[in-house]
């Protein structure tokens, strides 16, 4: 089963050379917002030898609810989730990170196992319970969270989980 790991734009130049016991990410998500100026990832990993990694950016606002000015989440980023989740393979090490590690990341790493999961629920539980459990500073995004669940008809299995294990952590 791939290794999840999240974090925020500061701390990923570490995680991403020296990921989970000195083993580097070979997958880097970057879930910025669109109109996000954050430094491009790839160029200073590239620096710094990890020219290995591929490297994706998914557009996605930090909001919890889609407004005017921040939409929900549109076809484009579900069709980006599934291609990214169908690329990842059983022994990958796969890098999320967002602004500050919390959310987004969080969240997109869920959905990936989600996704990857597909239809076996017992399968889907056991990685997202398993993570979240790990990561216990881990508010995934709820608007993601509920497309997902949506997405891969869990009939609000997904969304439940997700808030009766990081219920108490929400403000």
């Amino acid at each position: 089963m791939p290794k999840y790991i999240t974090s925020s734009y500061e701390d990923a130049t570490h995680l991403a050379l020296f990921g989970f016991h000195g083993r580097p990410a070979n997958l880097v998500v970057s879930v910025l917002d669109p109109d996000s100026d954050a430094p491009d990832f790839r160029k200073g990993a590239l620096l710094m030898g990890c020219d290995h990694q591929k490297h994706v950016r998914l557009d996605l606002y930090d909001a919890m609810d889609p407004t005017p000015s921040h939409g929900g989440i549109d076809e484009h980023f579900v069709d980006a989730l599934k291609e990214l989740a169908a690329s990842i393979h059983e022994d990958d090490l796969v890098l999320v990170r967002c602004k500050g590690g919390i959310s987004r990341s969080p969240a997109t790493a869920i959905s990936l196992m989600a996704i990857r999961a597909g239809l076996d629920w017992p399968l889907a539980k056991a990685a997202v319970s398993s993570f979240l459990k790990e990561n216990t500073r881990a508010v995934p995004n709820a608007l993601l969270v509920r497309e997902v669940d949506r997405l891969m008809g869990y009939s609000g299995k997904f969304e439940c989980l997700v808030r009766e294990q990081c219920g108490s952590r929400r403000g």
